[in-house]
């Protein structure tokens, strides 16, 4: 019986594979499961004749369907992209070998001997040589040996190296003669030797002699040599199955007595973690593409990791699991006790960050409580007054929140420094350019260089409005409202105040700075003396007048007294009316006009039928269209 175990978790992309007995090689690829991938393997083993395997955990148990037929089961050798403890099968298994010289063979002669306890014979053949052949194949058909005859000696080998036989008391027997001949062969001691290979610094040697193991872990100033020695010694000072002798380059084991064999094998194996360090430690805050001045360094070959604070890792499959989560990252391949410095890759989450090392065979160290802090998030900038006003001020008050005792830099219209309190607030007076277009721009960098930028602006506005009306001066109105538009900037309030009332009237320009008042109300019989203010977003004002007259009383005509009769071909027809208003008169076919003089008398000279009777009509029309 013999097992094989993995010595780590399996992961995607592990191929186990083995020999057994010589056969093809067995290999399984890593299907996803550690259990079925196992049991695909013992399937495999299970295939070939002679033995059968099962599976326990991590461990495949090979068992000899005969028992007491050795086989011969290789190290099982785990390859794949998460390195793992190495095992090295170095000990090379020596074959037994017996030989046989007989007399020579007569007719009648039968040769016999027991292998491993069973009798093997043969007759004589016919000639001797025919004879040892035939002796050969009988003690080979056994398959625990191989032997082969050359001249009158037979040599007998061990089918399997390191597993020995027993070839038992050689006798011949003739019929004829009665004559006995008996050849004594004295047991082979089993051999096997031990070779270091290649010392490596805090691996463990190990060497199993009838199922003790014996371990030596190498240290830094170790040689092949050494831990040759220190394991031979061990051995020497506690069994009495074997003896050991020491070689330039290796060490080798002899069955203490010839004939009892003994089971021996040999491995070297990484099971001590790397101890990962920081040989320059500044604390450093950094954000993705930044490479620090603060250094790791690893006791051991391999990889040095950064993991963030608090996720336990302690096999390289955790390590794997905390990368695709961006929790961890590698710093670099290390050379043993170089050091190097951290590059942040993009992707990773935010905090602080601990280092583990990961040396060749998959050992991963304790963490070291590191000095770095990944830091991948703008600061927080809050402008809490509204951008995009118009104002007509010298300056401006900005408020808004940002990190604690954080400085902003202002740059723009303006260059300031404005720093938040402990709790973030910040307030500050941006002086404005008259008339202008300010534009100014909030800037914040964190520790690892995030920056965060905002844009404030404000116009600045200290000319009122231009205003436009329709209408100028006096205006009659004989209604009790006045129509009228006007023109200014777009989308202003407008307001028509009446200097006597007040506020009477209010709209809004249109896109284009277009308003009207359709129905501005007067008062009856009045001068309405109205004032148009107009203001813009800045409050600045623009400002129009105009008046209107409402009158509502028809103006009054009075005619001086005319002839009845007279003889003459044009007649002056006057009179009295209202001031500067338009007089006409007409006799139905002819109009004579003229305007009343400001104290109200008009004359028109108008021309008569003669031999007729002349009817006229004399119309007054004041300036509110009364008549």
């Amino acid at each position: 019986m013999d097992e094989v175990t993995v010595p780590r978790d399996l992961v995607a992309g592990d191929t186990l594979s083995l020999t057994l007995s010589g056969s093809a090689p067995i290999s399984v690829t890593y299907s996803g499961s550690e259990a079925d991938t196992l049991s695909a393997l013992a399937a495999q083993i299970d295939a070939l004749s002679g033995v059968s395997a099962t599976v326990s955990g991590k461990t495949v148990t090979v068992t000899a369907e005969i028992a007491g037929v050795p086989f011969d089961l290789s190290p099982l050798s785990l390859s794949g992209d998460v390195p793992t403890t190495v095992t090295q099968n170095n000990v090379v298994a020596v074959a037994q070998v017996d030989e046989v010289t007989l007399p020579a063979l007569v007719s009648g002669d039968e040769i016999s001997a027991t292998l491993n306890g069973h009798s093997v014979s043969v007759s004589y053949a016919g000639s001797e040589s025919a004879t040892l052949s035939a002796f050969a194949s009988a003690l080979s058909a056994s398959g625990t040996v191989s032997a082969s005859a050359s001249g009158s000696t037979i040599v007998v080998t061990a089918a399997v190296a390191g597993t020995p036989f027993v070839l038992g008391t050689v006798s011949i027997v003739n019929e004829a003669f009665a004559l006995v001949n008996v050849t004594y062969v004295p047991p082979v001691a089993q051999v096997a030797e031990f070779d270091v290979g290649s010392a490596t610094e805090g691996w463990t040697f190990t060497a199993t002699v009838n199922g003790v193991n014996y371990a030596y872990l190498s240290g830094s100033g170790d040689t092949n040599e050494s831990i040759e020695s220190a394991l031979a010694a061990m051995i020497a000072s506690d069994t009495g199955a074997v003896l050991v002798s020491t070689g330039a380059s290796s060490f080798t084991l002899t069955a203490a007595v010839a004939g009892i064999p003994f089971t021996f094998s040999a491995s070297a194996a990484d099971v001590t973690a790397p101890v990962v360090s920081t040989p320059v430690s500044v604390a450093q805050t950094l954000k993705s593409g930044d490479t620090s001045t603060s250094t790791v360094a690893s006791s051991e070959d391999g990889t040095i990791y950064a993991v963030a604070s608090g996720t336990v890792v302690s096999t390289p499959s955790d390590i794997t699991s905390a990368m695709v989560a961006g929790e961890a990252f590698v710093v670099s391949s290390a050379v043993k006790n170089v050091e190097y410095v951290v590059t942040i890759p993009v992707g990773i989450v935010d905090g602080p960050y601990d280092f583990v090392a990961v040396d060749a065979s998959g050992n991963v160290s304790g963490a070291m409580l590191g000095w770095l802090a990944v830091d991948n998030t703008p600061p927080l900038l809050v402008i809490s007054t509204p951008s995009g006003q118009t104002v007509h001020a010298v300056s401006m008050t900005v408020t808004g929140a940002t990190e604690p005792n954080a400085t902003l830099t202002v740059a723009g219209s303006a260059n300031l420094s404005v720093p938040a309190d402990a709790s973030g607030n910040f307030s500050v007076d941006l002086p404005l350019a008259a008339d202008s277009f300010n534009e100014f721009f909030f800037s914040l960098s964190d520790l690892a260089g995030n920056v965060t930028e905002r844009i404030f602006t404000v116009t600045e506005d200290g000319i009122g409005p231009a205003v436009t009306l329709g209408v100028s001066g006096t205006s009659y109105a004989s209604g009790a409202t006045f129509a009228f538009t006007g023109q200014t900037e777009p989308n202003l309030s407008v307001s028509v105040v009446e200097l006597s009332s007040g506020t009477v009237a209010s709209s809004v320009s249109d896109g284009s700075g277009d308003f009207n008042f359709a129905a501005l109300p007067l008062r009856l019989d009045s001068l309405n003396d109205f004032t148009v203010v107009v203001t813009d977003l800045a409050g600045n004002a623009g400002t129009g007048t105009f008046s209107v007259v409402q009158d509502n009383i028809d103006p009054v005509v009075v005619l001086d007294a005319l002839p009845v009769i007279v003889d003459a071909d044009q007649i002056d027809v006057s009179g009295v009316t209202d001031s500067d208003i338009a007089v006409s008169v007409t006799d139905g076919t002819s109009t004579y006009s003229t305007v009343s003089s400001s104290s109200g008398t008009f004359s028109v000279t108008a021309a008569l039928t003669q031999n007729a009777s002349n009817v006229f009509s004399i119309t007054a029309t004041d300036l509110s269209g009364r008549t």
